[in-house]
Formats: structure tokens, C-alpha cells, sequence
């Protein structure tokens, strides 16, 4: 695999604007693929902007995080 984690969420926010901010921790696979890695990362933005999110994986993420503001979690 090429990543070993990746978390998302609201990283700064005032009246005007807020700012959403992507960790993914790689692989040092992974580190030979971050252009592909940024892709899939924006195409699957991309595609929560068309379709929405997907009510049940948000949920079962916000349950198992609800003391933080993490949005997707991958292992």
C-alpha cells in the first residue's frame, strides 16, 4: 500500500473563508507515488462534491471519533 493512514478535516476558518486540510501518512512506497496519491485525494473530493457524503460512513466515522473533528479515516 501507499499510505498508512490518512486524516481530514477544518484546519483554520474565519468569517470569510475556511481552510480544509489532508494528512496522509505514506509508505515509503507511497513517497514514490504522491502525484497519484494527490490525484486519488481529489478525485475523491471531487466526487463528495457531486454525490454528497455518504451519510452512513459518516456516521460510523463520527461515532468511533467523537471527541475529535475527523472526517475520514483510513487504514
Amino acid at each position: 500500500g501507499w499510505a498508512t493512514a490518512l486524516v481530514a478535516g477544518p484546519s483554520r476558518s474565519d468569517s470569510d473563508f475556511s481552510l480544509f486540510k489532508v494528512n496522509v501518512d505514506m509508505t515509503a512506497e507511497g513517497e514514490n507515488h504522491v502525484n497519484e496519491i494527490i490525484a486519488i485525494v481529489f478525485q475523491y473530493l471531487e466526487m463528495i462534491r457531486k454525490e454528497g457524503v455518504n451519510e452512513r460512513l459518516f456516521k460510523e466515522v463520527k461515532k468511533k471519533n467523537k471527541k475529535s473533528h475527523i472526517i475520514v479515516a483510513y487504514s
